[in-house]
């Protein structure tokens, strides 16, 4: 499948190997000399989030569920199909890609969001304050994120909005200085700072 790889005779070996190189995929079995592939999974997942697969003789139903219920990501036992091993860490690979792309995603996107300029707020459907950025913190005047508390009580705190959000308008220049987005579950709130 052109993969490259790394073996390891034993669990002790292996959590050797995962000190010098950084896999991006385990396949393991159970049934290893010593150290045996539950506990290694367990010493893994110290380590860090690797995908693993067991390999393994055992066909008893307790250790499919045992693994899978310590974060194995998939279990197969031997004799196997090599084509469908190749399929479940080709599958597999593709998965943590995705995840490793959202994750990227998601930590920009904080980022972004944490340093943005404007207030950006995320008000539930019962009117409470689910997510408030640095900005925000800011204009309503609140030495801690005001996440709970109810959106007419924080407006209390910001001379600017006093009545509340519907009470910004766009200014003389006719530039928007803040819009809601509407959503099934509640509203987000954007509010330019230096329009207030």
């Amino acid at each position: 499948a052109g993969y490259r790889t790394s073996t390891a005779a034993n669990a002790e070996d292996a959590l050797a190997l995962l000190q010098r190189q950084r896999p991006d995929l385990i396949l393991l079995d159970v049934g290893l000399p010593g150290m045996d592939g539950l506990e290694a999974l367990r010493r893994i997942h110290q380590e860090g989030d690797i995908p693993i697969i067991f390999v393994t003789a055992r066909r008893r139903e307790f250790d499919e569920v045992l693994s899978l219920e310590l974060g194995a990501d998939g279990y197969i036992t031997k004799p196997f199909n090599p084509r469908d091993l190749a399929l479940r860490v080709e599958r597999k690979l593709q998965v943590k890609a995705l995840e490793d792309e959202l994750r990227r995603q998601k930590e920009e996107m904080s980022a972004i969001v944490f340093s943005a300029a404007d207030a950006i707020l995320r008000v539930g459907a019962d009117n409470h304050i689910q997510f408030c950025n640095p900005a925000a913190q800011r204009l309503f005047n609140c030495a801690n994120p005001p996440v709970g508390q109810h959106y007419d009580d924080i407006c209390k705190h910001c001379p600017a909005l006093e009545l509340g959000f519907q009470q910004i308008k766009p200014d003389a220049n006719s530039q928007i200085s803040g819009y809601e987005v509407e959503m099934d579950n509640g509203k987000t709130i954007f509010v330019n700072v230096a329009a207030v």
